[in-house]
């Protein structure tokens, strides 16, 4: 059973007018990506998937894959959002495992002989 918030908003959504040939285009943007993600954690796995069809989008991953994927379809459109800007230098060589002036230990087995 719908929620009256919810029926209250169908109620009053209209169908977006669009020129003959023209593309609706994504009305979403970042700011709104918080309040997006928490509507889509509200939906089934399965219709999360049928989104992202309609959406032509991946289906595969956890449930937040598909949030985050259906999020950006919906903020960015179908080319996705865009790829992260690195600053010259940012990254490279930079080790990733291990922490400063921490090294690698390996311990070694005792073997006793019976």
């Amino acid at each position: 059973e719908p929620d009256s918030e919810s029926v209250e908003l169908l109620k009053k959504w209209k169908l977006p007018e669009v020129e003959d040939g023209k593309v609706l285009e994504a009305t979403a943007n970042e700011d709104d990506r918080m309040e997006i993600e928490e509507s889509l954690y509200k939906k089934t796995v399965a219709e999360l998937k049928v989104l992202l069809k309609e959406m032509n989008q991946p289906v595969s991953g956890r449930k937040a894959d598909l949030v985050t994927r259906c999020a950006d379809a919906l903020i960015y459109g179908e080319e996705g959002p865009p790829e992260p800007e690195w600053e010259e230098g940012e990254g490279e060589g930079e080790d990733w495992g291990e922490e400063e002036g921490e090294e690698e230990t390996v311990e070694e087995e005792e073997t006793v002989d019976a």
